[in-house]
Parts: structure tokens; C-alpha cells; sequence
């Protein structure tokens, strides 16, 4: 028999927009699947860089950091074993972005707000999504729940306002839907009644 062909190895990631990859990044860091030193190593390339910056200027600081950090390969294999996501701005990865930035705006910038989230796909084992915390205002491109469709690991999700939320439905582990607040938009409208109907509990919070 002829020797089976080697698998190739798993092409590194880099997810389209740069808060979501950072948050990602954040992801792995928190479940011991990236080593965080490798984070400080990577931004010590624009160390010069960072110093020509006013000190006060914290976006700015943020920004760099931020843009530099997106060119930052995620091992597509690690990023498979990721079983939870949140966008939170006091969550470690967020902190240690503001070191290496020598900031300090306590997570309360716009700087992380995720602008889409393509790519989210390569989560294959991913069961508890929260979408709070993620940018304000919401794009339209952020606003579409397209991209959760081949999330069929996903147990619980946390939203906002949101459209294209009928891929939900077809989420065969979903038991849990929370929406953040009462007047929050979810398109189409008779998605949460189905749902429901499937017997996943559904709260508005």
C-alpha cells in the first residue's frame, strides 16, 4: 500500500479585523494555549516606534500596539480549542495591551471595538459566545450574525442588536440566548419565538 500523504500543516490565522483578533488572541492566552511572552517579544519590534509617540496620547499608543499586534499569526489549531469568547474591556489580554502601550485607560476606549466578526468560523469547538462589550455604535457588517452559522458547537450566546439571527435556528447545541436590553432589535423578528419553540431558553436582560 502506498504511504498515506502527510497532512499539511494547519495554515496560521489572521482574522480580518483587528479587534476581533486581538480578542481571539486574548482567548488562547486565557486557556494556556498561547504562550503571552510571545505577545511582548512581537512588540518589541516597534519599541522605537512607540517612543516617538506622546505619552498622553493613549489612543495613538493603543492604536500601534493594536495594529501591530494583528500582524500576529494565531496557530489555526489552538484557535480551534477555544470554548469561550467575550469582547469584555477588563479582560486580561486588554490589560496587557495597555502595558505594553504604557497606557492606562482602564479598557474604556473604542480602540478595541470589533468591527466584524469573519473568521469566527475556525472556533470549532466554541459553546459560549457574549457579544456585549463588542462596539457601540454597532456597523452594520457587526450587526450580522452570518458568520455563526457553522458554530455548531455554540451553547449559549449573548447579543445585542443584531440581524441575520435566523443562522440560530439552525444551531443544533444552542440552549441559552440572552439579549441585552428590552429595546434591543433582533432580525429577523420571529427568530426568539422559534426558539423557543425549539426549547431554547431565550431572556432579555
Amino acid at each position: 500500500m502506498p504511504d498515506p500523504k502527510p497532512k499539511k500543516p494547519a495554515v496560521p490565522l489572521l482574522f480580518p479585523d483587528p479587534g476581533f483578533h486581538l480578542a481571539v488572541l486574548g482567548a488562547l492566552v486565557d486557556a494556556e494555549l498561547f504562550d503571552e511572552s510571545r505577545i511582548e517579544s512581537h512588540v518589541e519590534a516597534i519599541a522605537d516606534e512607540l517612543s516617538e509617540l506622546d505619552e498622553d496620547d493613549e489612543d495613538a499608543r493603543l492604536e500601534l500596539v493594536l495594529r501591530h499586534l494583528h500582524t500576529l499569526p494565531l496557530p489555526a489549531a489552538k484557535v480551534a480549542k477555544i470554548e469561550a469568547l467575550d469582547f469584555d474591556g477588563g479582560n486580561t489580554i486588554y490589560m496587557t495591551l495597555e502595558q505594553l502601550a504604557e497606557t492606562n485607560s482602564g479598557g474604556e476606549t473604542e480602540v478595541y471595538s470589533v468591527g466584524s466578526l469573519a473568521g469566527i468560523s475556525a472556533l470549532t469547538r466554541l459553546a459560549s459566545l457574549d457579544l456585549d462589550s463588542h462596539g457601540s455604535p454597532a456597523s452594520d457588517e457587526l450587526r450580522d450574525l452570518s458568520p455563526l452559522a457553522d458554530l455548531f458547537a455554540l451553547e449559549s450566546v449573548c447579543l445585542c442588536d443584531c440581524e441575520h439571527a435566523d443562522v440560530l435556528l439552525g444551531l443544533p447545541k444552542l440552549r441559552r440566548v440572552r439579549v441585552l436590553g428590552a429595546s434591543a432589535t433582533v432580525e429577523p423578528g420571529h427568530v426568539l419565538a422559534a426558539l423557543e419553540a425549539k426549547g431554547v431558553v431565550v431572556e432579555r436582560l
